[in-house]
């Protein structure tokens, strides 16, 4: 399938009514004839905030009690009530300022900035941010890595292993559903380590309704890092501007712009200061495979303010996405599917930490094309800690799945050695063979009886049962001596840890099913032997969008809304 080259379509965004100036930590009313109040919305962690309403008299700066807050004012002339405005700022917090002068800093460490993207490929990232990427390769001398793998379907699963070294599994449940399950603060998130050596920390995600640590997950019961944005989306003049007809815009400038400033503010709060912040922007590229066009000038925009302004000097830059496209035409074809596993990951290093640490570039460099996965972003982050203690020497054994990327990963690694399964391996070579075999309509109806299963038993019946309605195509994958010895850098890798037995064959079919229209592709394992099929249900993943049509299960069951039809 061919790729469109789409053309950046930029939102007009209009200024609106906008009473109050913000600076220097205060609200400021700047117009007259109005009675206006500023509300502060306060609280911690994804809890439900409070507001707390103080007057604003003219030309009277306010300081303010939290990040984010919004504005009423009645008109007194006309004697009107005047829309609602939501603002993002950074507030002056005495207590994180007394932390960072008390705590002992490294002086050699750097800021580090990650600015995060939903749902675009590497490849994807070049296409449709050509200005960007070429500010990246170009201007920065960025390293992009181009065998950076998924470790499974969603958000969660691979920023989880980026901000604490494990998967979800391997971590305390904080599931929803899970009575006993505890708030996401019980994860080791980095930032928290990042905080105990004097970092201040930042952590933004726009759409908190689809939210990483809020959908299937309970949230924070205390609020993550010293300055937190997602609560802002939660207000609901904040929601009316995203879900207005230009839903694109927040005011005068564009939502993404939006989300980017209040990390350029808070940059310019803590200016001498060390900082840690993510970034994690879902609105344009979530559904919509060709918006991925509008993060383009923005992106641009502040990495070119960050250069000349001299802060790339003492800031390590990375941009990155979580997976490709998972709802989209451009999913259903064969390079859909290898863009999936195949997401951006971008360095940018100051030209201070390249002369000082030329061999872990270099290794850097090297791992441009090694097999590498969220895992050993972790790693990479964990050792800039402290660069000077980290023994670059040491070569990492090839079963050592976090590996930091300024030590070479072993040419020889291959899914297997990090237990990837083979539906997330973008390594491997499949064989395609007829849908009309068979034990691939075999294959696929067990699929479909695999989904089955977990909607009987686990949605309490407000899901409809599936049919295999028809399969668009399939392919296999077998272990054998030749493939299992071949290197990422010669164009193949291959694996064999699910089943060492010579009689094991996976198949991988994409098929629709009846009543929802739904397309999947499966992953499922064949033993010859015993002429039986094994799924898991993490191995078949959706093509096309569910959207409101699994709403009946979407908070208590959200783990299975691609499977789900609701019985009307």
């Amino acid at each position: 399938m061919k790729f469109a080259n789409y053309k950046p379509i930029n939102p007009v965004c209009r200024s609106g009514f906008s009473p109050v100036t913000v600076d220097n930590y205060t609200v400021r009313l700047i117009q007259k004839d109005l009675a206006c109040s500023v509300v502060f919305y306060l609280g911690r962690g994804d809890r439900p905030y409070r507001p707390t309403s103080i007057s604003l008299p003219y030309n009277t700066s306010i300081s303010l009690s939290s990040d984010h807050f919004t504005v009423q004012c009645n008109d007194l002339l006309k004697r009107t009530s005047l829309p609602t405005v939501p603002y993002i700022s950074i507030r002056y917090d005495e207590n994180v300022r007394q932390r960072l002068a008390t705590t002992k800093k490294n002086p050699d460490n750097f800021n580090i900035l990650i600015l995060g993207l939903d749902s675009v490929s590497r490849m994807q990232f070049e296409r449709m941010l050509p200005k960007t990427f070429a500010y990246i390769t170009k201007e920065l001398d960025g390293i992009i890595l181009k065998g950076y793998n998924i470790l499974g379907d969603g958000t969660p699963a691979q920023i989880i292993p980026i901000l604490t070294g494990m998967q979800e599994r391997e971590l305390p449940s904080t599931l929803h559903r899970d009575k006993n399950g505890s708030f996401v603060d019980v994860y080791p998130f980095i930032w928290n380590q990042y905080r105990e050596r004097g970092y201040v920390t930042g952590y933004a995600e726009d759409g908190p309704s689809m939210g990483i640590w809020t959908l299937r997950l309970r949230g924070f019961n205390r609020t993550p890092t010293d300055h937190y944005m997602t609560p802002f989306y939660r207000l609901s003049a904040a929601r009316s501007y995203l879900y207005a007809q230009n839903s694109y815009c927040f005011g005068g400038q564009t939502s993404y712009e939006h989300f980017l400033s209040y990390i350029r503010k808070f940059w310019s709060s803590y200016s001498t200061d060390k900082k840690f912040f993510f970034g994690f922007f879902k609105q344009y590229t979530h559904n919509e495979y060709s918006r991925g066009s509008l993060l383009d000038a923005s992106i641009f925009n502040i990495l070119q303010t960050l250069n000349k302004t001299g802060e790339l000097e003492r800031t390590i830059v990375i941009v990155m996405s979580d997976h490709g496209a998972r709802f989209s035409i451009a999913r259903l074809s064969s390079q859909g599917t290898i863009e999936e596993r195949l997401p951006f990951m971008s360095f940018m290093l100051p030209p201070s930490f390249r002369r000082k640490y030329p061999d872990a570039v270099q290794a850097l460099r090297t791992n441009i094309h090694r097999f590498t996965t969220p895992f050993d972003i972790h790693a990479t982050l964990m050792s800039l800690f402290d660069m000077n203690q980290t023994d670059l020497s040491i070569k990492p054994d090839v079963t050592q799945r976090n590996i930091s990327l300024f030590k070479i990963i072993p040419a020889q690694r291959t899914c297997e050695h990090i237990r990837l399964p083979p539906h997330w391996c973008s390594c491997l070579q499949w064989k395609q063979v007829k849908t009309n075999d068979q034990l691939i309509k075999r294959a696929a109806e067990h699929l479909v009886s695999h989904i089955n299963k977990y909607l009987d038993e686990v949605t309490e019946k407000l899901c409809q049962s599936l049919t295999l309605g028809s399969i668009r195509s399939a392919q296999m994958y077998k272990k054998t001596e030749q493939n299992t010895s071949q290197t990422f850098e010669r164009g193949v890798r291959k694996l064999s840890h699910w089943n060492r037995a010579s009689d094991i064959i996976f198949y991988q079919i994409t098929f629709e099913t009846k009543p929802n229209g739904a397309i999947y592709e499966g992953t499922t394992q064949y033993t010859q032997r015993t002429d039986s099929l094994y799924t898991d249900l993490s191995h078949i993943s959706r093509l096309n969008a569910y959207k409101s049509s699994a709403d009946c299960i979407v908070r208590k069951y959200p783990h299975l809304r691609k499977f789900c039809m609701c019985v009307k």
